[in-house]
């Protein structure tokens, strides 16, 4: 799985710096796939008028290089841009103190700078292999709790159904991040992901409009190519 990942973001870095522009706002989620895609980024031009802007907050105290803040900045740095880092969790202990943390001044900045974003770069995550389950930020009663409510797939935190809309569940009132309806106003997004398992979830990021574009692997895309056709035969669209 960590070549095919390697190579999904080896192969996709030339396609996403060809939609680099001098002044752009990029935000940048994380993700391992969309983490090889990073370090991939090779470009002979700086955009020091450019910036980056942190999509989600932090999964867990560890610093992982596939996480969003190690994203950015490594982002950043290639470019020679700006930064706006979200310095919070990604899921709050409950509402109140997710609205505690957004009360903050730099964390309101830091989503302000959402709405002026040109280019985002976004993993998408499945229930059956999710970074926060395998990291113990969600457990198996979460799980449980989610694919009740329709879940299929995720992005920067943010549960969703298999019509691309968020989940109703008091984990949307938690999470610190992009919300889904102002990724769906933005430019171009990225949906970064590999294997047939994140089929479902890559289909649902589409049919939601949550996605402007796919960096995957063939097994994902014969698995979605697959999925499409049933919805297609049972007349969902």
């Amino acid at each position: 799985p960590e070549s095919v990942r390697r190579a999904v973001g080896y192969y996709a870095a030339p396609a996403v710096a060809a939609l680099f522009t001098p002044a752009m706002t990029i935000g940048t989620a994380g993700g391992r796939t969309l983490g090889w895609l990073v370090d991939s980024i090779a470009t002979r031009d700086l955009y020091p008028q450019a910036t980056v802007v942190q999509l989600m907050g932090h999964i867990d105290p560890t610093a992982s290089r596939m996480d969003a803040p190690e994203l950015s900045r490594t982002l950043a740095q290639r470019l020679g841009a700006s930064c706006v880092t979200l310095n919070a969790p990604v899921f709050a202990d409950d509402r109140a103190s997710r609205d505690v943390f957004l009360s903050h001044s730099q964390i309101g900045a830091a989503y302000q700078r959402f709405a002026a974003v040109d280019l985002a770069l976004v993993g998408i995550g499945s229930l059956v292999e999710s970074v926060f389950f395998a990291r113990g930020v969600l457990n198996a009663a979460d799980r449980v709790r989610l694919q009740a409510a329709g879940a299929a797939g995720e992005i920067c935190g943010r549960f969703y159904d298999r019509c691309g809309e968020e989940c109703a569940t008091d984990y949307r009132d938690r999470v610190i991040g992009i919300g889904l309806d102002v990724l769906r106003q933005r430019g171009d997004v990225i949906g970064v992901t590999n294997g047939a398992d994140r089929a479902p979830a890559a289909v649902a990021a589409v049919v939601g409009g949550l996605v402007t574009g796919l960096a995957i692997d063939h097994r994902c895309a014969e698995a979605m190519l697959a999925l499409g056709k049933g919805r297609e035969k049972g007349g969902a669209g």
